[in-house]
């Protein structure tokens, strides 16, 4: 519970700003470069805290609003609180430092929509499943209704709900669902343990989806996946 106010040096690897305080390293997360903040120390460990802000008191020039309403909640994204330009330099100097020389990066054509793979993880929830991402507490899974990354669609996560909801559940002990983006068409990989589920209907909003557990995997409708690297065309299968 003990308080403090200081100024955000840098954003570190992992996405959290650092501070010092007499000599004391502290991670916070969701600051900026150059934000004063106010402070609760939440963790101390031997050689460094962790904070969170109570308080804004002069916020950075980087910083700008989040367009996503899952946005420090999913634990999909760090970064979203900053300006693109600051979330370049912030990934240029993680690179910088682990390799130990400055190299350059290459921004995504857009900041937003660049995605073109997600992986959510199922849960069992009534005779189906419940679909996310793990939240920031490495705990919870946040059921999200949209991801400004991946596509502007929005149906597709309402469609998907829906869907998981017709998979029975019985006999399957862990799953995990990749989402893969082929211009404006869908495919859906699906992973189960120790046995896929006893139904498979079809999705309707995908051009294929994909099946597998340790003993078989079934495929329906086209799963191969085609884009371009560096002007080259490239096609691969969800599991390969």
């Amino acid at each position: 519970n003990k308080t403090l106010t200081g100024k955000v040096e840098k954003i570190v690897f992992g996405g959290s700003g650092l501070m010092r305080h007499q000599g004391c390293v502290i991670f916070v997360p969701f600051s900026a470069p150059g934000d004063e903040v106010s402070l609760k120390i939440t963790q101390e460990k031997k050689n460094f805290k962790i904070a969170q802000i109570e308080k804004i008191l002069h916020p950075s020039p980087d910083r700008v609003s989040p367009p996503c309403p899952h946005f420090e909640s999913c634990g999909g994204c760090q970064l979203q609180h900053l300006s693109y330009e600051a979330q370049l330099k912030a990934k240029r100097s993680f690179v910088a430092e682990a390799l130990g020389k400055e190299i350059e990066i290459v921004p995504a054509p857009s900041p937003w929509h660049y995605r073109s793979h997600l992986r959510f993880n199922l849960r069992k929830e009534g005779k189906g499943f419940h679909y996310g991402f793990i939240a920031t507490d490495n705990a919870s899974l946040i059921e999200i209704q949209e991801c400004p990354l991946f596509s502007p669609e929005t149906s597709l996560f309402s469609s998907l709900k829906t869907y998981l909801q017709t998979l029975p559940n019985a006999g399957i002990q862990s799953a995990s669902c990749r989402l893969f983006k082929e211009e404006s068409r869908f495919i859906l990989a699906f992973s189960f343990f120790p046995r896929l589920p006893k139904t498979l209907p079809p999705f309707p909003l995908a051009k294929g989806v994909a099946f597998k557990s340790p003993q078989e995997e079934i495929h329906q409708g086209n799963t191969q996946i085609k884009t371009h690297l560096l002007g080259v065309p490239v096609s691969f299968s969800p599991y390969g």
